[in-house]
């Protein structure tokens, strides 16, 4: 009995002692580590997994020393060794993932965050580092499910709303698309570039009110807001009629972002001349038009301030120039029209009205009432009866006063 004792104990006592000689082993290189003497430390690790090919730990602090040295590719392999000899290694896979991920390993990175999401299944980083990788790879299906999953967990990061956002967008899911936008902008409510988003897709969607509320936020947030937050914030503040609030953001486009958008120029005369600076507006609209000879709306607006002037022969010129660009535009026909009829040209007023009714689709009623100017001065008693009515059945109240004289 007492020899079996003592074959025992000579049996297990080598253990002991390589047990002991492998972790002290392990604890020297973890010092040398510390003391960045990383060749010294490296030779320590690499006795102890000779020793213990289990000896996880030593792995990882090889990998650490590894990528100190640069040798992403011996860090690399260090990590899996880890992982194979410890599967539920949490730091060994976050390691392992981050040089895959630097690495373009995306089906090795996806690897590791199954295994992170087997350990952790409530940790919400995971699952939006995996959708990030699905997206890179065109994977917008398994993206989305790894987003759901991170935002019913409570993630309150406004890039996983926006990359959820995005992909909803590509699906043309707009309701879903905006509704991801505002809880990210509820995250992050001074965010220049959500608000610059909301602004543009409603803007784009032909909501002045929003677009405006949105655009005016961004700016307010942002002085040095891009062009076109500041073209599209001008161009819904002038269909409001807030000319005077809009002018102070073209004048910022044309000095400060040297624009030459001929749209720029002309909503800048449209705020000078609404707002008295008919000189200025002058100006404005010719720069237009130097910019796009062929902006027909720029010819009509300088042609309009013309008569405002009381340049009529000017505006005439202008209103043919647009009419030569685009013949199927009404407006250049109707003031034409109206210019040939103060002069008492009545044939060429009544062609021109002719085309700026037919070119234009539910023609207003003060079309049809300067046609009947026309027709009643070319004795065309019927017709011009008849235009008078109608403009009168449409509202316009100097028909209903000239109804009586016209169609007697």
């Amino acid at each position: 009995m007492q020899k079996i004792f003592f074959i025992t104990i000579l049996w297990i006592t080598p253990i002991i002692f390589l047990g002991q000689s492998v972790n002290y082993t392990f604890e020297q290189g973890q010092k040398k580590t510390e003391l960045k003497q990383y060749d010294e430390a490296l030779s320590d690790f690499q006795f102890v997994v000779k020793k213990d090919p289990y000896y996880y730990e030593a792995y990882f602090e090889m990998g650490k020393i590894y990528l100190k040295k640069k040798d992403t590719k011996s860090a690399l392999k260090a990590f899996h060794d880890a992982i194979i000899a410890n599967s539920n290694y949490t730091d060994a896979y976050i390691a392992h993932l981050n040089l895959s991920v630097s690495g373009k390993k995306y089906s090795e990175a996806l690897n590791d965050l199954k295994n992170l999401i087997r350990l952790k299944p409530n940790e919400i980083k995971y699952y939006e580092q995996r959708a990030h990788i699905y997206s890179t790879l065109s994977k917008p299906k398994n993206a989305l499910q790894d987003l759901d999953k991170a935002i019913d967990l409570g993630t309150q990061n406004t890039k996983t709303y926006l990359a959820r956002a995005e992909l909803y967008k590509t699906q043309k899911k707009d309701d879903l698309y905006l509704n991801d936008l505002k809880k990210a902008l509820t995250i992050t409510p001074s965010d220049y570039s959500i608000l610059n988003t909301l602004g543009n897709y409603y803007f784009t969607h032909d909501n002045i009110k929003d677009a405006s509320s949105y655009l005016q936020k961004a700016v307010n947030i942002n002085p040095n807001a891009d062009k076109r937050c500041l073209q599209e914030l001008a161009t819904c503040l002038i269909k409001q009629k807030k000319y005077k609030t809009a002018l102070p953001f073209l004048t910022k486009l044309t000095t400060k972002h040297k624009d030459r958008s001929s749209e720029t120029w002309l909503n800048k005369g449209l705020c000078e001349r609404e707002t008295g600076n008919l000189s200025a507006a002058k100006s404005s609209f010719g720069k237009a038009i130097l910019y796009d000879h062929k902006n027909v709306r720029a010819y009509v607006e300088r042609a309009l301030l013309y008569e405002q002037l009381g340049k009529t022969q000017s505006g005439k010129i202008d209103f043919t120039k647009a009419i030569a660009i685009n013949p199927k535009s009404a407006l250049p026909y109707f003031h034409r029209g109206r210019y040939y009829l103060e002069k008492g040209k009545y044939q060429s007023a009544l062609e021109d009205l002719n085309k700026a009714i037919k070119n234009q689709k539910n023609a207003p009623a003060e079309y049809y009432y300067w046609r009947a100017i026309c027709y009643y001065n070319l004795k065309k008693d019927t017709k011009a009866c008849q235009d008078m009515t109608k403009a009168s059945d449409m509202g316009y109240k100097q028909a209903t006063e000239d109804k009586d004289k016209v169609c007697r």
